[in-house]
């Protein structure tokens, strides 16, 4: 027997022994329990004739102690037992789950022992009772048989720790790769955030400039596309991990459906789609995220505008089904090769991958939409006639019983107020593009190129709003505004942080530091112009938005 390639029982020299680590060393011990006379001497010497090693233990207490530290076979004359049986019991029950010990239990010779001591344990593990005398032979096999089985007990505990090891290092690795991902979308954000600014400064200077109108349009539609796979690439690392909350509420299908279309409207546009839409006549309510809902569709809907040819055709259909919601998006492009059908959803999947990948993506949208129709109750599947007729993909959610509860969405609009405006960024494109941007929007805009200036400014100035990176270097920004916040308590300025950093721990963070609002680069320009008009209302003045 052995573990770690060692044979068991093989005569090893001093030097030898103690080269061998410590674990193969005990596992492979015969523990022998014969405190009476010479019997464990002579255990001992019959055992070492086979080339197998054993130790002499005192007491049963003793062997049960080593047995825990490593042993192939337990032997153990049944005069022991007669003091202390429940240590050995005790030991048996409590093994590893892959440890079943064996046990050889000598009898006692005399058969006038009070209550059979073997007979109290000879239900608690893998015991083998063997009477004497006994002869030679018939010792030396039992004992070989109980290694035997030890040594398959050891194969299985090594590829139950293999597995372990195999766990721990996937939690490794997925850790590694979130870090990664989080890194990756901060560096992607931070140079998308100043060109974004740089385009909304473009449209509003010069709206009228048909000249410049489809660079502005290609530029945008990539920009909105770099963003949703950075957006894609960390919500599906947060999904796996089981770190994404959802905020449920009454949605109409059919709204979310329109929502969607309408994020992909300029690719339809581009690749000039003929886009139809089947809506069903009734209202549709279903309990969801409106958020995530309208990413699922709008992930089904990307790829099937990536994997059908320009000109071709999309139908989305939504209709009920008993008590569910379905939404059925079809296409006549590549379509799926049956083999293919299910590993659509696995991540980083792709159907077909070519050396210009000009259907590319990263193989992660449809992954994603998966994991979150189940987050949602719900179901998403794939069928396809075959390649090159087009597929379908079915996204079935579980309708709302009775009418939906919930107000409107109320969404923010810019009202002409304007305000003074601190932007303490360290990029100095992003920097000189958000005051060029803000100033357009008619608001007065000073800036600040760190921390120490940054807070200076505020606690000189008070301005309305103070627009932060929190990534500044030396004083960075969740230290300026809580120091910010220190030094005057009654400062009413809206503090708002600016990151590339976008999840959930990062807002939390953002909040508990003061801000009252966390927006994530690249910002939309509606969508600022909307939380600084929420900021500035009167009728929200001096309370946290």
């Amino acid at each position: 027997m052995g573990t770690k390639g060692k044979v068991m029982g093989r005569l090893l020299s001093p030097d030898e022994y103690a080269r061998l680590d410590e674990r193969a060393r005990l596992d492979e011990r015969a523990l022998v329990v014969a405190p009476f006379g010479y019997d464990a001497d002579v255990i001992c010497k019959v055992l070492a004739g086979e080339n197998i090693t054993a130790q002499k233990c005192n007491t049963l207490p003793q062997a049960c102690h080593e047995a825990r530290r490593g042993a192939a076979v337990l032997i153990v004359v049944e005069e022991a037992l007669a003091s202390d049986s429940r240590t050995l019991s005790e030991l048996l029950t409590h093994q590893p789950a892959w440890s079943d010990l064996p046990v050889v239990v000598l009898l006692s010779t005399t058969h006038k022992m009070k209550g059979k001591p073997s007979e109290r344990i000879n239900n608690d593990g893998n015991i083998t009772l063997l009477e004497r005398p006994l002869h030679i032979h018939t010792f030396t096999s039992a004992i070989r048989a109980a290694l035997r089985a030890r040594e398959r007990q050891y194969q299985v505990r090594e590829l139950l720790e293999q597995r372990e090891s195999d766990l721990r290092q996937r939690e490794r690795d997925v850790r590694a790769r979130d870090e990664f991902l989080a890194m990756l979308a901060h560096e992607l954000r931070n140079p998308l955030a100043p060109i974004r600014n740089a385009l909304h400064i473009m449209k509003l200077a010069s709206p009228a400039d048909k000249r410049t109108a489809r660079p502005r349009e290609i530029i945008e539609r990539q920009i909105a596309h770099m963003v949703r796979i950075i957006d894609d690439l960390i919500d599906v690392s947060r999904v796996e991990r089981g770190k994404v909350q959802l905020c449920f509420e009454a949605v109409e299908l059919s709204n979310a459906v329109s929502h969607a279309v309408e994020s992909c409207r300029a690719s339809i546009q581009a690749r000039n789609h003929q886009l139809e839409l089947a809506l069903n006549i009734e209202p549709l309510w279903i309990d969801a995220d409106p958020t995530r809902l309208e990413q699922m569709i709008s992930n089904i809907l990307n790829n099937a505008l990536k994997y059908t040819a320009p000109g071709g055709c999309i139908r989305v259909e939504i209709r009920r089904e008993r008590s569910q919601g379905i939404v059925a998006i079809r296409d006549n492009g590549l379509g799926i090769a049956n083999d293919m059908l299910e590993k659509v959803f696995d991540i980083f999947a792709q159907v077909r991958t070519s050396l210009d990948r000009s259907e590319g993506g990263l193989g992660i949208g449809l992954s994603l939409v998966k994991k979150l129709a189940e987050l949602h109750g719900g179901t998403v599947s794939a069928t396809s006639p075959g390649l090159g007729q087009g597929s379908t993909f079915t996204l079935v959610l579980p309708l709302r019983p009775g009418a939906p509860t919930t107000a409107a969405d109320v969404h923010h609009r810019p009202t002409g107020i304007t305000c003074r405006i601190l932007v303490v960024e360290d990029n100095d494109d992003n920097r000189e593009s958000l005051q060029m941007m803000l100033s357009l929007f008619g608001h007065s805009v000073d800036v600040a190129p760190d921390g120490e200036i940054g807070l200076r400014e505020l606690l000189e100035k008070e301005p309305d709003v103070a627009l932060i990176d929190v990534g500044l270097p030396g004083l960075d920004g969740y230290s300026l505004a809580q120091r910010a916040l220190s030094t005057n308590p009654a400062l009413k300025t809206k503090l708002i942080a600016l990151s590339g950093y976008g999840q959930p721990e990062d807002q939390r963070r953002a909040l508990q530091s003061g801000f009252v609002n966390h927006i994530t680069k690249p910002v939309d320009a509606d969508t600022l112009a909307n939380i600084i008009t929420a900021c500035t209302n009167p009728m929200s003045r001096d309370q946290p938005s």
